[in-house]
């Protein structure tokens, strides 16, 4: 008797009667859909269609079956990183897998791509017109009306980084002496012999689609560097977009003399690979002048406008720049003077005398005088600042951001809420309004851009120095809105 009993179950699984024993799976709707997420390499997930039920939608364009359409099969999901995509099927021996993907929502689908290879226990989609960011629905079922003995099967999603333009340039550096737990030295951000120094670099995307997974390694011939943590790995950078990464450390020999020195970058990313190569200034620890310090006067003390504290389309600007001596050395007279090949602005007094400054002392440069066109639009303008004493000369570059006069109207920051403040590592950006903000820029108190960026929710800012910023939101039409916050 037994013997007959294994002979129906057997005659039943041959007909696949038998699957009604078995249970749902959890991804049987489009609602309870797996979500899936692609790599540069297949991954398989395991599924099945064993016990899966009709889901009502139409036959799919690649089913050719002209007997009772079942499509009893199971639901994934996945938001493409990049446009093109191949999702592979693989299942036992005994199914033949129909694989469909839809755009829209569960209850109001529509196909994207389908593929059945007839007879097979294999489907394959290859498609690079995927749409990054928006949600897509995969459905896999057994090809006839009679489920298979065995509806076992594994899944991935594996994309083409290849599929967009990506070009990763390098932007800026900031030295890290001993400011805020980096490095090591006298915390004047300017690298000096004997110290240990910690490099936030940051890195523009300069093409047409977002950088994944961006590391970069640090490397020199120069004998008197000594790298200590050569690679650091990046958040992913939008196009047009600017970010920044802490972390590459390297000491300076103590008996380093002042120059330049050529620091290499191999940066990496899913879409490729890019080499940068930058200069890093060795200072002499015994005399380096250098600014580290502006005010601007608008109106405020000298010069003409509106008194702000920035610059301004139509403003005549008295510049103060405090040069800083970081060696132990005097510094005898000391000259200061500043050019720009921007055509909208019009330096009238270039040169500043300043006299002695002592070692690890400040002294003012009273004042530069410049006007600002009238009809100069919003833009950042490159200032060289140059410092000559009977010692040497040093440079330093300047970036500020020059207000055009005709500024469309203002964000309503009401909605928009900034915290904390003080801050120390990150500032968190609320948005409770329509308002779609597209980058942030972080300002000295000087004019001076800090960094910009497309992150308008979570910004770090724990490498910037301790003082008053002002962090300025600009929107999708344009508009701006400005927010001080104090960097503990």
């Amino acid at each position: 008797m037994k013997k007959n009993i294994f002979a129906w179950m057997a005659l039943l699984m041959s007909f696949g009667f038998y699957q009604s024993t078995w249970a749902q799976p959890a991804n049987n709707t489009c609602a309870t859909a797996t979500v899936l997420t692609s790599s540069a390499t297949c991954n398989y997930t395991a599924g099945t269609v064993d016990g899966a039920t009709s889901d009502g939608l139409p036959q799919p364009s690649c089913d050719a079956y002209g007997g009772t359409y079942a499509g009893e099969g199971v639901w994934y999901s996945f938001t493409p990183q990049y446009a093109s995509n191949i999702i592979k099927v693989d299942g036992s021996t005994s199914i033949d897998p129909v694989l469909v993907v839809y755009t829209g929502s569960c209850g109001s689908l529509t196909e994207f791509d389908c593929n059945d290879t007839s007879g097979n226990s294999h489907a394959t989609i290859s498609n690079s017109n995927f749409t990054v960011g928006t949600t897509y629905y995969i459905r896999v079922y057994d090809y006839g009306s009679v489920g298979p003995q065995d509806g076992s099967f594994n899944i991935c999603i594996q994309h083409n980084a290849s599929g967009g333009s990506v070009d990763l340039e390098y932007a800026d550096h900031i030295t890290l002496d001993g400011v805020s737990g980096n490095g090591t030295g006298d915390g004047d951000r300017f690298g000096e012999p004997g110290e240990q120094i910690v490099l936030a670099v940051s890195l523009t995307n300069n093409g047409n689609t977002t950088a994944h997974n961006v590391s970069a390694t640090l490397s020199t011939s120069d004998t008197d560097i000594t790298i200590t943590n050569a690679t650091v790995n990046w958040p992913d950078i939008n196009m047009n977009a600017t970010e920044m990464a802490t972390g590459l450390a390297f000491t300076i020999g103590a008996a380093a003399i002042e120059k330049d020195v050529i620091m290499n970058l191999a940066i990496t990313s899913d879409e490729g690979t890019f080499s940068e190569s930058f200069m890093f200034h060795i200072y002499d620890g015994n005399l380096s002048l250098h600014q580290n310090d502006m005010l601007i006067r608008d109106g405020n003390g000298g010069g003409t406008g509106n008194s702000n504290g920035q610059l301004d389309g139509g403003e005549t600007i008295n510049l103060e720049v405090k040069i800083h001596n970081s060696g132990t050395s005097i510094a005898h007279n000391v000259t200061s003077s500043i050019s720009t090949l921007d055509n909208d602005i019009t330096v009238t007094t270039s040169n500043v005398a300043i006299g002695d400054i002592s070692g690890n002392s400040d002294a003012w440069a009273q004042s530069f005088v410049f006007n600002i066109s009238a009809s100069c639009p919003d833009k950042d303008v490159v200032f060289t600042i140059t410092n000559t004493s009977d010692e040497g000369s040093w440079i330093d570059t300047i970036i500020m951001h020059v207000n055009s006069s005709s500024a469309i109207a203002g964000i309503n920051m009401a909605s928009i809420h900034i915290y904390p403040n003080p801050a120390q590592q990150y500032l968190h950006i609320n948005n409770d309004g329509d308002t779609q903000i597209d980058h942030v820029d972080i300002y000295a108190i000087n004019g001076q851009l800090i960094l910009r960026t497309n992150q308008t929710n979570l910004i770090e800012v724990s490498a910037l120095r301790s003082g008053l910023y002002l962090i300025k939101l600009t929107d999708e039409d344009g508009k701006t809105g400005e927010y001080k916050f104090i960097k503990q």
